[in-house]
């Protein structure tokens, strides 16, 4: 019994990194992959609407690369990864402006590093405490 709540504890947490974990593995993707990662953490809250098709189309992929994208981040398969996405994105995202401009003010850059530093804090404690 124990086991099964610990299950549903570690699905529960994997969950909430979706995005992290694309994150953090984006460079090792092919670049087919990368190009799906890549609308995917442009917009998310698009890509939980798409087909796999239509999500193909759009980064200019085959749908296999879609789907290897999604097994390479852990998922059976393109409609799990959606579901993890889409829990994911019940929770408050932080979307952090983190390109530096010529205009920007010495505090607006030394601000956007930081939060860009503490964006990925977070996510790798996140990836840390899922053993991934």
């Amino acid at each position: 019994m124990s086991r099964e709540i610990s299950s549903d504890s570690s699905q529960e947490q994997a969950l909430r990194i979706v995005l992290a974990r694309v994150r953090g593995l984006i460079s090792s993707f092919t670049p087919s992959e990368q190009a799906v990662a890549q609308l995917v953490l442009d917009s998310p809250q698009e890509v939980i609407y798409l087909s796999v098709d239509a999500l193909a189309k759009r980064a200019d992929v085959s749908t296999t690369s879609v789907i290897r994208f999604c097994q390479s981040l852990g998922f059976i398969g393109f409609k799990d990864f959606k579901i993890s996405l889409t829990s994911e994105l019940g929770r408050p995202v932080a979307v952090l402006s983190t390109e530096v401009r010529d205009s920007d003010s010495p505090f607006e850059i030394a601000k956007k590093v930081f939060q860009a530093d503490m964006q990925a804090i977070a996510d790798t404690l996140e990836l840390l405490m899922s053993g991934l």
